[in-house]
This record gives C-alpha cells, sequence and structure tokens, in this order.
C-alpha cells in the first residue's frame, strides 16, 4: 500500500525519511508506544515520509483482520506524515518461511535477526523514495534494517534506532535457557548480532538509545560511537488520572507471545502468587495480554485469586482498580513501558530490578523494588497493607514521569539531535 497526503504544516527545518519495522500502530504496548509517539512528535517539528514494515502476527493481535489493522493505522498516521507506504516482509508471509529462514541463518554469518526483515521490492521502495526526495536524514528503526544502509545515498546522514541492545538481550536470552539445542542457538545468534553491531554502529550518524544503560552496553561495542538517550515516554496531556482502588488487587499487562513477559507471568502463578498465599495475604491478580500459553491457562484455572483477560482494548477500568502494578519481568532489554504507564496513572509498581532497568526509580521512593518471588511477595504485602505507603509511592512515580518521561520533551530532544546531525557530522 503506498499513498501521498499533505499534512497541514507550516514549511519545517528537516525532511525525514522513518523507516519502521512495524505498523507503529495502535500505540498500546511496548514499541508500538515508542515508534508511534516518536513519530508524532517528529513530525510537529519536522517533514516525515514514513516507510512501515508489517508483522502480521503483531498486527493481528489487535485487529480481526490485516486490511482493518492497516485501515485504523493510515487514518491514525497519515494525518501526521506526508508520503506513506506499508510493506510486506518476505519472511513473515508464513509459518514455514520463518522457520526456513531460521533453519537456513544457522548457516549464516548474518544469522536470523539481521536477515529477518530483508527483501528485494523493501530495498526498492526505499532507494526510489531517497532518489525522488532530497532527505535531510534517514531514520531506521532498528539494526536489524542495517542492510537498507547501502541502498542509501552515502551524503545523507543515517540515524540508527536500538530499543533494545539486540545483542545483550540475545546473550541474556542463552544465558536463562534451560533447553541445550535452544541455548546453543541463542548463543550462536548472540556471537553473530553482537559481530553485526560491532560492524556497523560507528557507521552512523547517530544512534539513539532508550536508558543510559544501553548507552554504556552500545559504548562498549564502539568506543567511538554518537549515542544519544532518548527515553521512552508517556503522553501525560488530558486530565490526570481517576484512582478508585479496589483492596489486594494487583495488575500485570503484556502480550504474552513475547518471552520476557510470558516468563514473567509464570513466576507470578508459579512462584509469587503461591508465596503470598503461604503469607496468609488475600489478593486477586488480573494478568492482561494476548497469547497466554497452554500451560499458563491450566495454573491459573485451577486457583481462583488469578484471572487471565486475554487482550482488553480499553484498560483503564484496570488500572483505576489495582492496588499496584506487579512486573517480576526478569529477562529482555530495553525499558518497559509497562512501568511508565502504571507511574503516569499514580498506580504504585512492584517488580524484580530489571523491569525498572533504565527507568531512574529508588527503591522504597518512586517504586518498590524486590529479588526473587519471596521478596517480591513481601513487597506486595506491604502495599496491600499501608495505605500510606501505596499513595507515597503512587505520586511520586507519577512526579518521575512528569518530570522525566513526558513525550513532548523527548520529542524535542530528538529533534534537536537529529537537527545537531545535519551540522555536526561525525566521521564514519
Amino acid at each position: 500500500m503506498i499513498a501521498r497526503s499533505k499534512p497541514n504544516v507550516e514549511p519545517l527545518a528537516m525532511r525525514i525519511l522513518w523507516v519502521s519495522h512495524l505498523v507503529p500502530y495502535p500505540p498500546k504496548a511496548g514499541v508500538l508506544i515508542r515508534s508511534y509517539n516518536l513519530i508524532r512528535q517528529l513530525a510537529k517539528r519536522a517533514e516525515v515520509d514514513l516507510i512501515m514494515l508489517n508483522q502480521p502476527r503483531l498486527l493481528g493481535s489487535y485487529f480481526d483482520s490485516q486490511e482493518a489493522g492497516k485501515a485504523a493505522a493510515l487514518e491514525a498516521l497519515k494525518p501526521m506524515v506526508g508520503r506513506h507506504a506499508i510493506l510486506d516482509i518476505p519472511a513473515e508471509q508464513s509459518a514455514a518461511s520463518r522457520v526456513l529462514l531460521k533453519i537456513s541463518s544457522v548457516f549464516s554469518r548474518r544469522g536470523y535477526t539481521m536477515r529477518w526483515l530483508e527483501g528485494s521490492s523493501i530495498e526498492n521502495i526505499v532507494r526510489a523514495w531517497t532518489e525522488q526526495t532530497q532527505y535531510d536524514l534517514v531514520h531506521l528503526d532498528t539494526v536489524s534494517l542495517d542492510y537498507l544502509r547501502r541502498t542509501l545515498p552515502p551524503s545523507t546522514p543515517i540515524a540508527l534506532d536500538h530499543h533494545n541492545i539486540e545483542s545483550h538481550m540475545m546473550g541474556r536470552r542463552a544465558s536463562k535457557e534451560m533447553n541445550p539445542l535452544k541455548r546453543a542457538y541463542f548463543g550462536l545468534e548472540y556471537q553473530r548480532l553482537r559481530a553485526a553491531e560491532v560492524a556497523a554502529i560507528g557507521e552512523y550518524s547517530g544512534n539513539i538509545v532508550c536508558s543510559e544503560d544501553d548507552k554504556t552496553r552500545l559504548l562498549e561495542l564502539n568506543p567511538s560511537a554518537n549515542v544519544r538517550v532518548i527515553p521512552n515516554g508517556i503522553d501525560i496531556s488530558g486530565d490526570p488520572p481517576v484512582r478508585t482502588p479496589a483492596r489486594a488487587k494487583l495488575l500485570f499487562i503484556g502480550g504474552l507471545t513475547w518471552y520476557p513477559n510470558l516468563a514473567a507471568v509464570k513466576d507470578l502463578v508459579d512462584r509469587v502468587a503461591p508465596a503470598l498465599r503461604q503469607r496468609g495475604v488475600s489478593f486477586h491478580i488480573d494478568i492482561i495480554g494476548k497469547g497466554p500459553t497452554d500451560e499458563i491457562k491450566a495454573s491459573v484455572d485451577a486457583t481462583d485469586d488469578i484471572t487471565l483477560h486475554g487482550f482488553v482494548d480499553d484498560i483503564s477500568q484496570y488500572y483505576e482498580q489495582a492496588t499496584a502494578f506487579v512486573c517480576p519481568i526478569n529477562d529482555g532489554g530495553g525499558t518497559k513501558l509497562k512501568i511508565l504507564d502504571a507511574m503516569a496513572k499514580r498506580l504504585p509498581v512492584v517488580g524484580y530490578p530489571l523491569s525498572c532497568e533504565g527507568i531512574e526509580v529508588k527503591h522504597n521512593e518512586s517504586a518498590l523494588i524486590a529479588e526473587g518471588p519471596d521478596a517480591l511477595a513481601s513487597e506486595i504485602e506491604r502495599l496491600i497493607s499501608d495505605p500510606g505507603l501505596r499513595d507515597r509511592i503512587g505520586e511520586q512515580g507519577r512526579r518521575l514521569v512528569e518530570d522525566s518521561y513526558d513525550f513532548d520533551e523527548i520529542g524535542r530532544n530528538l529533534y534537536d539531535y537529529y537537527l545537531g546531525l545535519l551540522t555536526d557530522r561525525p566521521s564514519p
């Protein structure tokens, strides 16, 4: 699908081509929230053309059909951007095509992650657009799009977005995997990803990351890389959030097709909840997210104090009624937008350290941090039994979001960084 619209904007300082590895809509979770809002903020200050690669499984998580999802995305995005296109990813056309790519990637020096988004039709569109339009800057939204760098004009600054440091996340996944074949596969993928990142990141005019932790990791790969932290954020415009919490109502939100979320829910159901029961704590956990496994369903069905809701379009009532947001995530990378979203709603957060990685929380001030299920159960018990603690943690979390994670300020910083790349471009 390719179309052209003319947003009602004044002439602006930059014209940017943003190549996204997904359709950034609806802004309801993680990377979708980040991508949608960064595009929206840049479009206030620059002219943005947008090429989107459709991940059918991701779009299908929110819409009844691919056609409905694409139509809804275009309706939301067209007022922001100029030229726009939604393109198919060859490797995502079927389960068989994904399996074949994974198998062939075992014998490729580049690995699955660096080959996943490849497609000659995608290259042709990018080449055509950059030949027809003189862009001031091109934004590639993940290192998996690095193959497009060879199609871009050498005089055009290129920025690379790192939603996660992919090699670090893959290395962490390999270290936690119990299946020896999977562990070997993830370990091999880690080595190839790391080599690809080392080779690529210094070739970009700029690199953006979500946190200081990720900046450190990227500079370890290439100390000379130009890196700027553009954190995840929250749109805090509109009316202040309403809170009418029910007693001992705990909430977790996250798509369960993403392995760190699935592992967190398994830990919540199999370890944290039993620790709470053993302490005699009365509670109810609401888990919202599409894609639970049969194993998780069976475990929850055997309890009366946990409910699986699947995908919920409007989750405002769950935020409003929850006592605390519980996040036992202990894998993955980047920063967790679900944490910022809960804080923005004055909902106190309790989680493992990795849950809040990259977010400037302080234990016992803006969140409660605990190592392991027993310690997490202890902090949950504190929150449930102490209304003053709940109020204080909720207010401090909201204040932290207002001060440091408002998307309007984040968008201004991104624009300023990109503007600086035009006049202060580092040598590769």
